[in-house]
């Protein structure tokens, strides 16, 4: 077994005994701001408490392991997590980052289970890290590296969710947290989903938008949607990427999708690059139109569209009717099927 020992702010000596990877927090609260806990791949990290117990610690370092909490303590607190490989942290307690940053090394995805609590949460390193609790932290979420997916909700207090030029947010939940976007990418979803946060605004960046044209029209296509009182910004000429995941297939003409839900009236400027409003674009095998101050929600995840949201960016499949031929283009077709009338004059005579 291994044994962790350090000292409280009392001065009392308190234990934790990892026997089989199963340590045991002994002696009421324990404070080891300087320990990290390494939890090695492939194993389970379990932390046993008395449910008065708390416990501090410096960084959280997984390497492709687990951290799971049976009769845990109210809070653990951590300084920050670095994770090198595949690595989960269960639910059952609450994890609080005094230091607020979580690391993750490229291709490698961290899944935290556990309610995320403290104040400022950053996201460093290449890899991506998913949030499925309902995290109590208050206050700022920054993505400045990899991925952050929020699979769970944040009620975010004051804080702002920004994402940098090398970050992207992505997930299934719902945050409280303005979403500001500089230079990084939005993508609604893990898949094709729906994604709540506060007032939108892009300052340049890309909103990455999935559907699928082989299903039925319905849920078929992702949703980035605001709260009460929202607002949507787009400057800086920020990218519309759009992907059908499925074969390019006709849809039927009117099928509506939204895009943005936000709650009040469009500010006549904020558009996506080369996206005018009400301009007509190919895409999947389809015409579309864009709108940004629709008024009315397409048919994907239209509940959480509407919830609170009154203004829609949508797209909507179009026909594009034949257009009419120019007047000169009418004249010479009737030169041209005068000449052949002579021609067949000509011939007609030659055979008598």
């Amino acid at each position: 077994s291994t044994t962790i020992t350090g000292t409280n702010a009392s001065g009392i000596r308190q234990t934790l005994v990892a026997a089989a990877f199963a340590p045991t927090l002994k002696d009421g609260s324990i404070s080891m701001p300087t320990t990290t806990v390494d939890v090695a791949a492939s194993t389970i990290f379990n932390l046993s408490a008395a449910p008065a117990t708390t416990a501090t610690f410096g960084d959280l370092q997984m390497d492709a392991g687990t951290l799971s909490f049976t009769s845990a303590p109210p809070s653990v607190t951590f300084s920050n997590i670095k994770a090198t490989g595949n690595s989960a942290v269960a639910a059952g307690t609450g994890i609080d980052l005094s230091g607020g940053q979580i690391d993750v090394d490229p291709l490698a995805v961290l899944t935290v289970n556990a309610v995320v609590g403290g104040t400022n949460v950053t996201k460093i390193g290449a890899g991506k890290v998913a949030l499925t609790g309902n995290d109590t932290y208050t206050g700022t979420t920054t993505v400045n590296n990899g991925t952050l997916a929020i699979n769970g909700t944040h009620a975010a207090g004051a804080g702002n969710l920004t994402v940098n030029s090398n970050g992207r947010l992505q997930g299934s939940g719902g945050t409280d947290a303005d979403l500001f976007v500089v230079g990084g990418t939005v993508a609604p979803g893990n898949s094709i989903q729906s994604l709540g946060t506060g007032s939108i605004s892009f300052s340049g960046g890309t909103f990455e938008y999935e559907l699928d044209t082989s299903l039925t029209p319905g849920d078929t296509a992702d949703l980035l949607y605001g709260d009460n009182n929202s607002t949507l910004s787009l400057t800086g000429s920020p990218a519309l990427s759009l992907i059908d995941l499925g074969g390019n297939l006709l849809l039927p003409i009117g099928t509506k999708f939204t895009l943005i839900a936000y709650d009040t009236p469009w500010d006549g400027t904020s558009i996506f690059d080369t996206y005018a409003n009400n301009s007509i674009f190919s895409f999947a095998g389809n015409y579309w139109t864009i709108k940004y101050d629709d008024t009315v929600a397409g048919v994907n995840f239209n509940a959480d569209a509407t919830a609170t949201d009154t203004t829609f960016v949508t797209i909507t499949t179009v026909e594009l009717a034949s257009p009419a031929p120019e007047p000169s283009t009418i004249a010479l077709a009737g030169l041209g099927l005068v000449g052949l009338g002579c021609v067949a004059l000509r011939k007609k005579y030659r055979r008598t």
